[in-house]
């Protein structure tokens, strides 16, 4: 299907991810956190004009590449795409499948997951926002930014001393979840 291939698969397999060194943190119950912040960057060009073959963006203009403050206090912007669910499933959907295309997307999400040792830990790329009203594909996130959906950095929680001893690397790869 042209949405798992070309804008699922196309985000799993070209993210362009960067990971720093992670910090250690000790619980005080023999065991580790790791913080390691993530940056990725995805071409929403090359997605853009899939999600606007199947879907309208608001006012049933195309869908866009937007961009949101980090905080109130902050000049820093997370770029990112939605899909408004509200849009997608009313009388005035763009094909009569729409609705059911919208659905099949809602019900999956793309996470990047860290990998130390076995212990994992993960931040969301894409999927449904907090309030169920749009999917979000967060595009570019910078070193130590908030994604649209969670902390960086991303936190590897309870390893083991033992692990962190014999510990050479942190590996990451990008999934696609069916939630």
């Amino acid at each position: 299907m042209d949405i798992d291939v070309n804008i699922l698969d196309y985000i799993k397999n070209n993210a362009n991810i960067k990971l720093s060194d992670p910090e250690i943190f000790y619980n005080g119950n023999g065991t580790y956190n790791l913080e390691v912040k993530v940056e990725w960057y995805i071409d929403n060009f090359q997605v853009l004009p899939v999600f606007n073959k199947y879907f309208w963006g608001e006012d049933k203009q195309p869908i866009t590449y937007s961009e949101i403050l980090v905080s109130a206090s902050s000049t820093k912007k997370v770029p990112y795409i939605t899909v408004s669910k509200y849009i997608n499933s009313s009388d005035d959907q763009k094909h009569s499948f729409s609705n059911k295309l919208y659905t099949y997307l809602s019900k999956r999400s793309v996470y990047l997951q860290l990998n130390a040792g076995g212990f994992t830990g993960n931040i969301k790329i894409a999927g449904m926002d907090e309030n169920d009203e749009g999917y979000q594909f967060n595009t570019l996130l910078a070193m130590g930014t908030n994604s649209l959906f969670g902390q960086n950095p991303v936190i590897i929680e309870h390893v083991s001393k033992a692990v962190l001893q014999e510990l050479t690397s942190v590996s990451a790869n990008v999934e696609v979840v069916v939630e």
